[in-house]
């Protein structure tokens, strides 16, 4: 085992990914996420449209390039 103190929880890969998907909010998006450690968790209500969903992977990919 590795002494990598930026793995796991510890981790802050998710960091930057997440800030990226907060300036969505200026153009009319508000995508609400949470990090913990090096995952990215993505939250939609249960009644969410499966054309939201699209569109919220489409800026997922956009953040991501």
């Amino acid at each position: 085992m590795t002494d990598n103190v930026n793995t796991g929880y510890t981790s802050g890969a998710a960091l930057g990914l997440h800030a990226k998907l907060l300036q969505f909010e200026d153009k009319g998006w508000a995508v609400h996420s949470r990090v913990l450690g090096n995952v990215l968790y993505l939250m939609t209500s249960l009644t969410v449209s499966r054309a939201t969903v699209s569109e919220l992977e489409a800026l997922l990919g956009r953040a991501l390039d």
